[in-house]
């Protein structure tokens, strides 16, 4: 249905439920019926298959179930290089998720936009026993973001910190279609920039597990292409671990800047990460920290964040999950011999979900755009041969879903 018949047609939708309604005569003049089994595609609304269609009272409503678009579209060709500017407009808009639960920024939030002009946007948020805050700053070419995790235990406090600036975004993405199959299909950052401040500081605090909830923070860019309502979803993610108990404590930080380009083909065959596109390892400043406990007691502290992390969709479905660099910060003490080390790593990674495109795929394939690589910024002589990151959940970022939750 094209769009001057939705314009005229349809009454009401709602994505929810999949269901939609329209004017039965307008249907009727357009020559349209619906019948149980059809694929709709409604002009940059959506598109399924219908599974039931009802007509009372001069309506006709349809509910549609999940349909590939390789069932909508025989033949295909489309490309698209779409440039993006974080303005106040598209930043008023912004979310931070956790659980399933949208909490909405405050415009010059009093407690986090003190000496900004406009364009800054904070929030203040509890997630069980961490305080949550933070900021976005739109400056158009680009985006300051800060995400701070805090806890207060009597009278110690432990402090995550990110702070970083992201380029504006720059997406080149090309989809084929050939004889009802999916042939090709290239999601690209060309352009990916900026810098990222991590930061932790621990004076007891006790022991946090995996602190892998998130915060999720989404920005959120629709636009269209042809008939297809596209949206890109630019997305800043956290994941912590702590273990520092009484009478010990530890801080760390490290500065990351990093550029190049990302991306994530598919061949028809083959996943294939960052084709024939150069990327760079981050230039490093400022890594260092300071931990200190009692004899014989081990701190072990660990901070991720990832961004920009790019997720496309299409008619609400997911086709890329996440292309993102990702940056880690560890400080850990241990004894025998005494080892004070700081550990920074980085690596870009990458996800696509086949099944909007027509493959029979029931999990995400993942990859790597670039193999992680791991520093030990700060290490005593007789610590030469330092481990890795100790916990399983701060291996990587890929082990998140969509919604924050661990994948098995």
């Amino acid at each position: 249905m094209d769009e001057s018949k939705v314009s005229r047609a349809l009454i009401e939708s709602d994505s929810e439920s999949d269901t939609y309604t329209f004017d039965a005569a307008v249907l009727g003049d357009e020559g349209v019926i619906l019948k149980q089994g059809q694929v709709l595609l409604i002009h940059q609304t959506a598109l399924g298959r219908i599974t039931s269609v009802q007509e009372a009272n001069g309506q006709v409503t349809v509910q549609t179930e999940f349909a590939a678009l390789t069932e909508a579209f025989e033949e295909l060709d489309m490309e698209w290089n779409e440039s993006f500017e974080f303005t106040p407009d598209i930043i008023e808009k912004s979310v931070m998720t956790y659980q399933g639960k949208e909490i909405y920024p405050q415009k010059n939030d009093p407690d986090n936009c003190a000496g900004f002009q406009a364009g800054c946007f904070g929030w203040n948020a509890t997630v069980g026993e961490y305080t949550i805050k933070g900021r976005i700053v739109g400056r158009g070419a680009d985006a300051e973001v800060i995400v701070i995790m805090s806890k207060q235990v009597g009278g110690d406090n432990v402090v995550f910190r990110a702070e970083s600036t992201i380029q504006k975004i720059d997406n080149s993405t090309n989809l084929q279609i050939e004889d009802g199959e999916t042939k090709q299909f290239d999601f690209q950052n060309p352009n990916m920039g900026g810098q990222v401040k991590l930061s932790l500081a621990a004076a007891g605090g006790g022991v946090s597990g995996d602190l892998g909830f998130g915060p999720q923070t989404m920005i959120r860019f629709p636009f269209a292409v042809g008939p297809l309502p596209m949206v890109l979803a630019v997305k800043v993610r956290t994941v912590a671990k702590l273990d520092v108990k009484s009478n010990a404590s530890a801080t760390a930080e490290a500065t990351f800047r990093y550029g190049g380009s990302a991306g994530v083909q598919y061949d028809g065959v083959n996943l294939i990460p960052n084709k024939d596109q150069p990327i760079e390892n981050p230039q490093i400043e400022g890594g260092g920290g300071d931990l200190a406990a009692a004899i014989g007691l081990q701190v072990d502290t660990q901070w991720g964040f990832t961004a920009p992390e790019l997720e496309l969709q299409l008619f609400g479905n997911t086709l890329v999950p996440y292309l993102r660099p990702e940056f880690f910060l560890q400080g850990s003490l241990t004894w025998g011999p005494v080892c004070q080390e700081v550990k920074l790593r980085y690596n870009v990674s990458s996800g696509l979900n086949l099944r909007f495109l027509g493959m029979d795929v029931s999990t995400l394939l993942e990859t790597k755009v670039v193999e992680e690589k791991e520093w030990n910024y700060f290490a005593p002589e007789g610590c030469e041969n330092p481990g890795k990151f100790t916990d399983p959940a701060i291996q990587s970022l890929v082990a998140f879903g969509n919604d924050g939750i661990l994948l098995n």
